[in-house]
């Protein structure tokens, strides 16, 4: 099979000094739709790639391209490899985190799930997850099982569930930059504790 080159756009913060060495959060698009405001508004610290998955294809099948592209990324841009992370479509962060699990400061999926036999994998970095609690599209159940297997081998994962709200939840999730501002914070260097999975200034 063809597998594509993916394409994507860097938006970096306002007034940024392009040879600072940033975090980069990867998001990975749930549609060919514009980006959530949030993402392009410069305010967060960190740079942040923006990629839509080609038509045809998924996100879990495409981690190799997804690598790609970071390294591209990295080769034009000056990024602070301890501080690389991942958001977005459920099912593609959640892949993409176990198979890159030693190089992630944290992941976010929204609104999906995975291959919970592996979910273990991610034990050494903090995952949050969101759901909506009335997902009629994809049960929160399956968010939860990963949830809960990577508890059960010791790792900080975390939930959080939206009340009375559907599958459509990622302009709730990025109604501002918090959540950005929480995964530029993370390291892979960093000693994570439960407590991190707050959204209060640090």
């Amino acid at each position: 099979m063809f597998y594509p080159i993916l394409r994507g756009t860097v938006y970096a913060p306002t007034g940024a000094d392009a040879a600072a060495s940033l975090p980069l959060i990867v998001y990975l698009a749930p549609d060919t739709g514009e980006p959530p405001a949030v993402l392009t508004a410069g305010t967060v610290p960190a740079r942040i790639l923006y990629l839509t998955c080609p038509d045809g294809f998924h996100w879990q099948n495409l981690p190799y391209e997804i690598d790609d592209a970071i390294e591209k990324v990295k080769a034009s841009h000056a990024v602070d490899s301890d501080r690389i992370s991942v958001i977005g479509e459920g099912f593609g962060v959640w892949s993409y985190a176990i198979f890159a699990h030693k190089r992630l400061s944290c992941a976010v999926p929204i609104a999906g799930g995975g291959l919970s036999w592996r979910a273990h994998e991610v034990k050494k970095m903090p995952v949050w997850a969101f759901h909506g609690a009335a997902d009629s599209t994809l049960n929160r159940i399956h968010g939860q099982e990963m949830i809960e297997r990577v508890l059960l081998s010791s790792g900080h994962s975390h939930m959080t569930l939206y009340p009375e709200r559907d599958h459509a939840i990622t302009d709730e999730v990025l109604s501002t930059d918090a959540i950005l501002r929480w995964m530029a914070a993370r390291s892979v260097t960093e000693e994570f504790s439960d407590e991190k999975f707050t959204l209060d200034p640090e």
